[in-house]
């Protein structure tokens, strides 16, 4: 699930924070052993963007923001993020940032994404890289995290629903044999009977 956000950043300050703090970052591996050589990420920014924190009600929840960068023509393969994670992304460059969902890329500005029970991934076959500011939050259920932002006049309703009309009926959970693509396996789940099917959950972003 995706829901677009109202709330913008200045894209300029955080690129420029993001560059000035590039050497302080590292490769994203997984393990000890394997590195993915095309996704950079720059943590310790909980100072830097204490604003954003606050002004998105997440300054006393569990929350771990950083800078995530990916290089062009690579391929951030399909995955479910651990720990039940909620993400909130910011797109930093000027074109839209994207990220695949059930086949369908979506664009977008600033988002809310269950990146913690959706299998998704990044297919970056341009010639451009893709810098997010992204904060994973934890100990907190998608629901709680979206009604959170929604009363603080966040959410982007009219843009979610051009493109998932039925975005407030969203369970989150994780899909049955999807577990194979969590990094722990942890997640919650729920009963088969009330579980919907994707496709009555995703429209095609355009």
């Amino acid at each position: 699930m995706l829901v677009h956000l109202n709330y913008q950043v200045d894209k300029e300050a955080l690129r420029k924070a993001f560059f000035d703090r590039y050497d302080q970052g590292d490769w994203h591996r997984k393990g000890d052993n394997e590195v993915f050589g095309f996704w950079w990420k720059v943590f310790g920014i909980e100072e830097l963007v204490a604003p954003i924190t606050k002004d998105l009600g997440l300054d006393t929840l569990d929350n771990k923001p950083r800078f995530s960068y990916q290089l062009p023509q690579s391929t951030l393969d399909n995955h479910i993020d651990p720990y039940n994670a909620v993400g909130i992304n910011f797109n930093l460059f000027d074109e839209s940032a994207f990220i695949n969902m059930n086949g369908v890329q979506h664009r977008y500005e600033s988002a809310l994404i269950d990146v913690g029970h959706r299998v998704h991934g990044v297919l970056n076959n341009t010639d451009s890289p893709r810098l997010v500011l992204k904060y994973a939050v934890y100990n907190q259920s998608w629901d709680e995290v979206y009604s959170m932002l929604d009363k603080r006049g966040l959410v982007n309703h009219e843009k979610t629903a051009k493109f998932n009309p039925s975005y407030k009926s969203y369970k989150s959970y994780i899909v049955e044999g999807d577990d194979i693509y969590i990094g722990h396996k942890i997640n919650p789940t729920v009963k088969k009977e009330d579980r919907i099917q994707p496709t009555d959950m995703w429209k095609i972003d355009r």
